[in-house]
C-alpha cells in the first residue's frame, strides 16, 4: 500500500506540509542531533525514499488571543452526518468510539428536531444543525422565524453548533449578510450557547467574499470536501483544495469539513471501489491531521447514492469501508468531547515553504525567512532544486516546526 502512496504523499509534503500530533508549544529546548535522525530515519524507511533531499514542511507558530466558541485546544473533533433512519447510537456503538457531534439539516421554518436533540443528549454528542433556506422563507417571514428558531433551542440550554448553508435563491451578499448578522445578533440574547458557522461556497473562499458576513459574527468557518469519482472512476484529488482554503481562513478561524465523503461507487460505471476507498479513508484521516486549523470533520454517511448523486460515500452500510472508518478515527487526535473552555494558546501556521533534511542537516527556505520571519541570509546559502536554502544551525532562534506524515517534529533553532 506504502508504494501505492508515496507518489501522493510525497505531492503533498510539498503542497501541504505534514504533521500528525500537533507539536507542543515551543519551550526554548532544542531537539538532540540524535532524536532529529532517528525521528528522520524512521519516516525514511517508512515510506522507502532514497538519499535525495527529503522535504520538511515548515510550521510557525501565533498565539491567538482569543480561541472561538468550543475551538480544540489541539486536535479535531470528530463528527457524523447521518441518514434519518440511522440512530445515533447505534452508529456510534458500530464505530467504537464516541462522536463530538452529529448533524442535522433543516429548513429556516421548521420545527426543532426536539426528539434528534434528545437523542445527541443520550449519546453525550453536540448537535450540529445545518440550516437550509426555502423559497417562499425567504419572504418577509424569514426574520420571524430566525426569531423562533433562537428561542425554542435557547429553552434546550445545550451547546450547539448552527450552519448557514450558502446561500441559493436570488439573494444578493448584502442580503445574506443582514440575515445572518441578525440571527447571530437574536442569538446571543436567546441562545448565547450556539456557535455560528459560516459553510463556504467552495473552496476558493476568503474572508474578502462578498458573501462572507464579517469576522465578529463567524465563529467557525466550513467547506465541503468530497473525493468523488470522475465518468472514468477516477477518484478526484481533494487536498490541493484544502489546501486552498485552509491558506485563506487559517489565520483567522478553526475549520470544519463539512462534511468528507470519498466516493467507493458512481453510477455510470456501476463499479464499487470499495478496497482502494478503505485505503483512502484511513490516508484521507491521517493526511487531515497535517492541516493545524482544521478543528472538526463531519463525514457524510447520509451521501449515499440517490437521483441527485451519482456518487455514494456512505460507509455505514458496507463492513470493509466502516472497519476502515473505525481504525481511521482510533486515535487521540480525534475528538470525542466539544471543549467549552477554550483558552488562548499558540496555534501553528502552515507556510507555503518548505525545508529539507539531507546530508545531516536542516535547511531552511531563503523565501521563508525573507518573507515570514522579515530576515535575510548572508552567508551560508545552498541551492537545493534550484531554490535556496541555509543550513538551520547558522540561523538564530527560529521558533518553528517540522512535521512528518509519521512523527511530529519541533525545532528550535
Amino acid at each position: 500500500m506504502l508504494k501505492k502512496i508515496f507518489p501522493l504523499i510525497l505531492a503533498l509534503f510539498f503542497l501541504t506540509g505534514c504533521a500528525v500530533n500537533m507539536p507542543s508549544p515551543i519551550t526554548g529546548t532544542p531537539v538532540s542531533r540524535s532524536s532529529t535522525q532517528q525521528v528522520l530515519d524512521d519516516v525514511m524507511e517508512a515510506f522507502e525514499t532514497s538519499n535525495d533531499p527529503l522535504p520538511l514542511p515548515i510550521l510557525h507558530n501565533m498565539t491567538i488571543t482569543e480561541k472561538e466558541m468550543f475551538e480544540p485546544s489541539t486536535g479535531a473533533y470528530i463528527g457524523a452526518w447521518l441518514s434519518h433512519d440511522m440512530p445515533i447510537r447505534l452508529f456510534q456503538h458500530s464505530a467504537n468510539k464516541q462522536h463530538a457531534v452529529f448533524v442535522h439539516e433543516m429548513f429556516l421554518g421548521e420545527t426543532v428536531p426536539e426528539t434528534w436533540l434528545l437523542e445527541n443528549i443520550a449519546a453525550m454528542s453536540t448537535p450540529f444543525i445545518v440550516l437550509q433556506f426555502d423559497e417562499w422563507r425567504l419572504q418577509e417571514n424569514i426574520f420571524d422565524a430566525i426569531i423562533t428558531l433562537a428561542e425554542d433551542l435557547g429553552r434546550f440550554n445545550l451547546p450547539l453548533f448552527l450552519a448557514f448553508f450558502p446561500p441559493g435563491h436570488d439573494l444578493r451578499p448584502s442580503e445574506y449578510n443582514i440575515i445572518f448578522r441578525f440571527a447571530r445578533s437574536v442569538f446571543l440574547n436567546h441562545a448565547p450557547q450556539v456557535a455560528f458557522v459560516w459553510v463556504a461556497e467552495n473552496y476558493n473562499s476568503t474572508p474578502e467574499n462578498t458573501f462572507y458576513p464579517g469576522h465578529d459574527v463567524v465563529d467557525w468557518v466550513a467547506v465541503s470536501l468530497l473525493a468523488e469519482r470522475d465518468v472514468s472512476g477516477e477518484k478526484l484529488d481533494i487536498f490541493a483544495k484544502l489546501q486552498t482554503f485552509h491558506s485563506n481562513f487559517q489565520a483567522h478561524k478553526p475549520i470544519s469539513i463539512l462534511p468528507l465523503g470519498i466516493s467507493h461507487f458512481k453510477r455510470g460505471d456501476y463499479y464499487f471501489y470499495v478496497d482502494e476507498t478503505a485505503d483512502a479513508i484511513l490516508n484521507t484521516y491521517e493526511l487531515l491531521r497535517s492541516f493545524p486549523r482544521v478543528g472538526m470533520i463531519v463525514y457524510g454517511d447520509v451521501l449515499a447514492i440517490s437521483p441527485q448523486n451519482s456518487n455514494d460515500f456512505s460507509i455505514s452500510n458496507d463492513p470493509l469501508l466502516f472497519t476502515a472508518y473505525q481504525e481511521a478515527i482510533n486515535h487521540e487526535f480525534f475528538l470525542s468531547n466539544i471543549n467549552t473552555n477554550s483558552e488562548p494558546s499558540p496555534t501553528w501556521l502552515r507556510s507555503s515553504y518548505h525545508g529539507y533534511f539531507w546530508e545531516d542537516n536542516i535547511y531552511i527556505s531563503t523565501l521563508f525567512l525573507e518573507n515570514v520571519k522579515k530576515m535575510t541570509p548572508l552567508r551560508g546559502v545552498r541551492e537545493i532544486n534550484g531554490e535556496g536554502y541555509v543550513n538551520q544551525n547558522q540561523l538564530p532562534l527560529l521558533n518553528i516546526s517540522f512535521c512528518t506524515l509519521k512523527n511530529a517534529l519541533t525545532v528550535n533553532n
